[in-house]
């Protein structure tokens, strides 16, 4: 091979004809006008080096395009333009379209929206059972007047909440649906405002729910706030309402009733602060007492009947006694025991005891006003329900069977009276009967004469014993839950003999 030649190889005469028919076939594909021009021909030009200047002239779009940047749109744009290929004027606006206006009737607001006194009209103008209203002497705060016209229009479920919650208007009632347990209207809008339970509706209610696992966690907590809580239970299940269903149906028990088409409930307990049976539930070591107590005048003296209990222990005490003018046993009793609830027989008590009540009692105290006879039983009518009810057990004459103290007390009036309002509260709990029937009753001396050194009402108040004072052993020694409370009861009777 020559080495001037320009060939870095050498080719075969089939390679030589190939390429040159591509070559021809190139040029056929490249067609110039006969009258073209070697001027019209396109010319290469080298790449510049240096920055390209900007042009002075502007640019033919800049004319349409705004000076100022626009503002971004807060809501979308995609819907807002039209493209029309053969306008070329700049784009136009699409107007928004307009919603048609609804025809039917207004969409009904939930519940959980609107206050209950504008579902439930009656509830603007709140009145107690015999429709007397909040302020008034004779009104009782724990009933509530619905009309008789609302109860036509109450769903099965709403006239079956309504007529417990009628009867327990000043109470926390936790109703059972399914596996949880709920709160509606008022008591709804509580559990809302304390603990920020999740509202929502149930039919034509306001509610909020617990589940069924953590119910005594949230009573305790209701409680503790100074709530009566009401518990309403399920007495049967779905399938079982459907089988009562069916069997009332085939006429074994006639046609069902509109209001029997809902679960049955009935309500199981009423807890309180002063009537705390569950040991989890109470709030310290120290006893919490519920106490029953009438005034009257004897001699131009107030003389008192008193009765009380721990239900924590079933421990029942009684006393009955004449005061001096300054109520100097009175006071003496409030500030031993520091009730946590308070039975009153409505009108029958001073204006003075009331006073001692309000000063050594907490702010969290209970205080429900009795009515007289009715609720606050008298001493014959106390005696007719021990002896109806049968809370203890005899073979022969029921009165035989009563504890040595009842006994006894059956013959004081004014403490036999208190003792009455004390069981006809406990049985609308329902927890009378196993307390009662236990038979641990005592009498109660606030001032132990020649026993111990006497602190007045006055005295423990100044010491602040009540609030203040600490245990020196530990109540585990003895294995005994009351232990600290025994320790309490002789502290206050300081004995002579140290």
């Amino acid at each position: 091979m020559d080495d001037d030649s320009d060939d870095d190889f050498a080719m075969d005469d089939a390679t030589e004809a190939l390429m040159a028919a591509a070559d021809e076939a190139d040029m056929q594909d490249f067609v110039v006008d006969d009258d073209a021009s070697e001027d019209d021909a396109p010319v290469r030009r080298k790449k510049s080096t240096q920055p390209r200047k900007p042009s002075k002239q502007p640019s033919p779009i800049a004319e349409d395009e705004p000076s100022q940047s626009p503002e971004m749109p807060s809501t979308s744009t995609a819907q807002q333009w039209n493209f029309d290929p053969d306008t070329v004027q700049p784009y136009a606006s699409r107007k928004t379209p307009q919603r048609k206006p609804q025809t039917g009737p207004p969409k009904k607001q939930k519940a959980h929206m609107s206050e209950p006194d504008a579902r439930y009209p009656w509830l603007a103008n709140i009145m107690d059972a015999e429709r007397n209203r909040p302020g008034t002497p004779d009104y009782d705060p724990r009933t509530l007047y619905i009309p008789p016209l609302a109860w036509s229009k109450f769903s099965p479920f709403e006239k079956q909440y309504w007529e417990i919650k009628s009867k327990f208007w000043d109470t926390i009632v936790f109703f059972k649906k399914g596996k949880f347990y709920e709160l509606y209207e008022n008591d709804a809008t509580v559990g809302h405002q304390l603990f920020d339970l999740k509202m929502t509706d149930r039919v034509n209610m306001r509610m909020v729910g617990v589940p069924e696992a953590s119910l005594d966690h949230w009573a305790n907590q209701f409680v503790a706030k100074g709530f009566k809580i009401a518990r309403v239970d399920q007495m049967e299940t779905a399938l079982g309402k459907d089988m009562r269903e069916r069997d009332e149906k085939t006429g074994k028990g006639g046609k069902p009733k509109k209001e029997e088409k809902v679960i049955r409930r009935e309500l199981a307990s009423v807890l309180t602060s002063g009537t705390l049976v569950d040991g989890g539930m109470l709030q310290d070591d120290m006893s919490t007492y519920c106490a029953a107590i009438t005034e009257r005048e004897v001699d131009g003296l107030p003389a008192f009947g008193i009765a009380f209990v721990d239900t924590a222990t079933a421990q029942f005490q009684l006393c009955d006694f004449v005061d001096d003018v300054d109520m100097t046993k009175f006071e003496t009793f409030v500030a031993q025991t520091r009730p946590g609830e308070l039975l009153l027989e409505k009108s029958c008590i001073s204006s003075k005891a009331v006073r001692i009540l309000k000063n050594n009692t907490s702010p969290t105290c209970l205080w429900n006003y009795l009515k007289p006879e009715k609720e606050f039983l008298t001493a014959d009518k106390t005696a007719l329900k021990i002896t109806g009810e049968h809370y203890f057990k005899s073979d022969n004459d029921a009165d035989d069977a009563w504890p040595t103290v009842l006994k006894e007390a059956r013959e004081k009036e004014l403490c036999f009276s208190a003792l009455g309002a004390l069981i006809w509260y406990l049985q609308m709990l329902k927890i009378e009967r196993d307390l009662i029937s236990l038979g641990n009753f005592n009498w109660y001396d606030p001032i132990r004469k020649a026993s111990s050194l006497v602190l007045d009402g006055q005295s423990l108040i100044n010491l602040e014993v009540s609030q203040t004072w600490s245990f020196i052993y530990d109540s585990t020694d003895l294995g005994l839950d009351f232990c600290k409370q025994l320790r309490w009861r002789h502290r206050r009777h300081t004995f002579c003999h140290a």
